[in-house]
């Protein structure tokens, strides 16, 4: 059996106090802070005590930093990753247009190189057409 259940076996609470707990949960929380509650147990609590609550406090308030912290590098790289796969995609697609523009600019360079020995038989023609006319 789980503590949940045994907890909810053992401690029956209707609904309305569950909600009325849960929507004042960070108030409670606030309240019962260990530093601020410590105040209220000096008479049972000894200067070693009252150091220890400190220490804990402290290390807990660091954990949640650290916590923060490794979740703020998380969502970095997260990102940095989801960038990459961005830039990945464009880089494929700009791959494949340059592959386009080369064989467009083979087939271009190739009706050129026809043009031109066109050209050179129309001019080595009109050369001949020239001196059989002037002679």
């Amino acid at each position: 059996m789980s503590l949940e259940t045994l907890v909810s076996d053992y401690c029956e609470m209707e609904e309305r106090h569950r909600l009325i707990l849960r929507r004042h949960k960070s108030i409670l929380e606030k309240d019962l802070e260990p530093k601020d509650v410590l105040s209220k147990f000096t008479t049972v609590l000894d200067q070693n005590d009252e150091d220890e609550i400190n220490h804990l406090a402290s290390c807990l308030i660091e954990a949640e930093e650290s916590s923060s912290r490794c979740e703020g590098l998380k969502n970095e790289r997260d990102s940095a990753r989801k960038e990459n796969l961005t830039l990945q995609k464009e880089i494929q697609e700009l791959k494949e247009k340059s592959k386009d523009y080369q064989r467009k600019n083979q087939a271009l360079q190739k009706e050129l190189q026809r043009k031109n020995e066109e050209i050179k038989e129309l001019q080595r023609k009109n050369e001949e057409m020239t001196k059989r006319t002037l002679r």
